[in-house]
């Protein structure tokens, strides 16, 4: 809806902003707090290139000055960001500004960033994805806001790093996170987020096989089958083990990253040591017996296999971004299990499906 000329409505008359009541000012704005703003339009026709927008109203002023008042919806804290960048003088950034501390500027800058594309401030639209891109603690404040500005103004590196944050979250934080987000981004939200919820699908599929010595056989599935010998108290331990890295992608992925990285030397004694399925393990003459070793050997494949598996997702899943402009659908991996032509060594990749 185009902005419309109310003559026979108005307005109460707001304070005038004291940085924006200059002379020869010829068109008043007027904030939704009752701010007003005497601005001279040439600088508005030459630095913005949709003001006023669609959402304006245009009221009769009661003050007797000339021209009448155009109502905006932002507030006077947004728009005096707004307006400073539309004069050409020197820009105070939006760290600077006289009537906000840093930590109520940081809940500013969505606000402005979203003001500013609306009315297509070049110089601030820059600005504000500078800030953006440089400061963690803004994606902190308010992750959905981020993710939904940067989708719906097109910046997928902003996207992708809001993403990777917020890839986690379900329940009412994912309905919270749905709500705004543009239509266009909601089926390849969910095929991204199920991507990343495959990894844990795929890596407790080879908690519980039956045991075998051969690790070359494959099951149908893909899976190699005996990764541990059967004994539930090695596979609560490793789902556990399991459990662990899926809180930690409960809060975040660069958490779940660094557990991966974490020595596992408590959880190899747990399994090396397992009074239920390993026997004391040693020959007569002292030495560990060929069955004691497979059985290690069998549980270090395992964990090799977890870690190998998260590590390769994170590394080949596709960005958000990529969701966005490719078909949406779920990544799917399979196992593929390989012996090492030079060692010998049995090894484990992940191939996309």
């Amino acid at each position: 809806m185009e902005a419309t000329n109310a003559t026979n409505s108005t307005k109460p008359e707001g304070k005038v902003h004291p940085r924006f009541n200059g002379n020869g000012a010829d068109l008043i704005v007027q904030s939704c707090d009752g701010v007003q703003f005497h601005l001279h339009r040439r600088y508005l026709e030459v630095n913005t290139g949709a003001f006023p927008g669609t959402d304006a109203v245009e009221v009769q002023s009661i003050s007797g000055r000339p021209g009448d008042v155009t109502y905006l919806p932002e507030p006077a804290s947004v728009l005096e960001v707004v307006f400073e960048f539309v004069y050409p003088r020197k820009h105070v950034t939006m760290f600077d500004q006289p009537s906000t501390a840093w930590g109520e500027t940081k809940v500013l800058v969505l606000p402005i960033a979203e003001a500013a594309e609306k009315y297509e401030v070049y110089p601030l639209m820059a600005a504000t994805i500078a800030v953006m891109r440089t400061s963690d603690s803004l994606l902190v404040v308010n992750k959905d806001g981020f993710l939904a500005h940067a989708v719906r103004h097109d910046y997928p590196d902003l996207a992708d790093r809001a993403a990777l944050v917020l890839a986690h979250v379900r329940g009412r934080d994912l309905e919270r996170l749905l709500r705004v987000l543009p239509d266009n981004a909601v089926i390849p939200w969910i095929c991204y987020q199920q991507s990343w919820r495959e990894i844990f699908t795929l890596t407790k599929r080879f908690i519980g096989l039956d045991y075998c010595d051969d690790l070359k056989v494959i099951t149908d599935g893909g899976i190699p089958k005996g990764c541990l010998p059967s004994c539930k108290r090695c596979e609560m331990n490793l789902l556990g083990w399991v459990a662990n890295i899926e809180t930690q992608f409960d809060h975040s992925l660069p958490y779940m990253r660094f557990y991966l990285g974490e020595d596992v030397t408590d959880l190899r004694e747990q399994l090396h040591n397992c009074q239920l399925c390993c026997k004391p393990g040693l020959s007569a003459v002292g030495t560990v017996t060929t069955e004691e070793r497979q059985r290690r050997d069998a549980r270090d494949f395992t964990m090799n296999c977890i870690k190998s598996a998260c590590k390769t997702v994170i590394d080949s899943m596709p960005s958000f971004s990529q969701f966005m402009k490719e078909n949406c659908r779920v990544v799917r991996y399979r196992a593929v299990v390989k012996k090492s032509p030079r060692d010998g060594d049995m090894g484990l990749s992940f191939q996309r499906i």
